[in-house]
């Protein structure tokens, strides 16, 4: 794309495309010509809302975009998450786990812990040895005291979430402070350039949607960089078996359970399960391979896994459903004046 940039179109709700649509409102917010940027979602489609847990680094996004980290926390019923403890994945019999925390070794810039770690006898598992964030996580501490500035830490760390919450507060946040405006309407089709660059939407509501830069957040349906322009979708099926999950939200026993703060991903014969919570409920899934299992054979795994964990709950009297995906990546992402962000 060659044109000078005023107006961002992006397709696609949900954590990805309101984050796009944010983060683009941001950067541009100072302008002497401000960027005008539109998001336009189908009121048809719900947000996925499975991956509710995040990295660090969407701690430094949400900074950026001046979010406030108290309602955030309060509004998506959110919780800290300081990193990953991995169950059951060596295959070893006895005692099988292992935590992967967000804080770095200290001085690990300058000395390497292994050495050290090694001279030691190396008695205790490497990341308990290199970072204290692994004791925090094993006592179900916070990284941070209440009374700390917001986005300021004693460990690092991210966020548990609702998805959906998560993608409502975006959307507020977005229309209301940063000017981005919001379409509920579905594509009908595309127009063109001679260039072959995207020139506008034609929406169902009889309205055309013209743009300089158009973002496809439509996930696997690849409204635009897929179905329109072709570009070919790259599977790693052969290598990433995996291409199921059976998920299901699980509330707390009581009002005064204890919430993990790391998620706890447990190995299973075909596939593993997430275990995410949240201030009111649980999140579970159970990721596997179809060719491997089937879907009943799945859910009753979790079921087992919800069996064991809430001994208080009876797990058929959840709600699970089955969400098929893909395992690969887009060849080209950015193809002329189109660029695809997440699934």
């Amino acid at each position: 794309m060659s044109r000078a940039t005023r107006e961002v179109v992006v397709v696609g709700g949900g954590t990805a495309g309101w984050i796009a649509a944010n983060a683009i409102a941001t950067e541009c917010r100072h302008w002497a010509e401000p960027l005008r940027v539109t998001l336009v979602e189908s009121p048809d489609i719900p947000t996925i809302g499975v991956g509710e847990g995040t990295w660090p680094s969407m701690r430094g996004t949400l900074q950026r975009m001046g979010v406030d980290e108290d309602k955030m926390l309060r509004t998506c019923d959110a919780s800290f998450k300081q990193g990953t403890w991995f169950r059951g994945w060596s295959g070893r019999s006895g005692e099988d786990a292992y935590i992967h925390p967000f804080s770095l070794p200290v001085e690990y810039a300058r000395l390497n812990p292994a050495t050290y770690w090694l001279r030691e006898g190396n008695e205790e598992p490497f990341a308990a040895f290199a970072t204290p964030q692994v004791a925090a996580i094993e006592q179900g501490l916070a990284p941070k005291d209440a009374s700390a500035p917001q986005y300021a830490f004693a460990f690092n760390y991210a966020y548990h979430l609702d998805a959906g919450k998560f993608a409502g507060l975006l959307e507020r946040h977005a229309t209301k402070e940063l000017g981005v405006t919001h379409i509920l309407a579905n594509v009908a089709s595309i127009e063109t350039r001679e260039n072959g660059d995207i020139a506008a939407l034609r929406l169902d509501t009889g309205n055309r949607l013209t743009g300089d830069l158009f973002v496809d957040c439509t996930g696997q349906r690849a409204l635009l960089i897929g179905q329109h322009y072709g570009q070919p979708f790259a599977s790693v099926r052969d290598t990433l078996f995996n291409d199921r999950a059976v998920v299901v939200q699980v509330p707390h026993e009581s009002a005064d359970s204890a919430i993990a703060s790391a998620t706890l991903a447990t190995a299973g014969p075909n596939g593993w399960i997430w275990d995410i919570g949240l201030q009111s409920r649980r999140g579970l899934g159970h990721v596997f391979a179809s060719s491997r299992m089937d879907e009943d054979a799945a859910q009753e795994a979790l079921e087992q896994y919800v069996a064991n964990t809430s001994p208080s709950i009876d797990p058929t009297s959840l709600q699970y459903r089955t969400i098929a995906f893909e395992p690969g990546y887009r060849e080209t992402p950015w193809h002329r004046n189109c660029v695809a962000i997440g699934l």
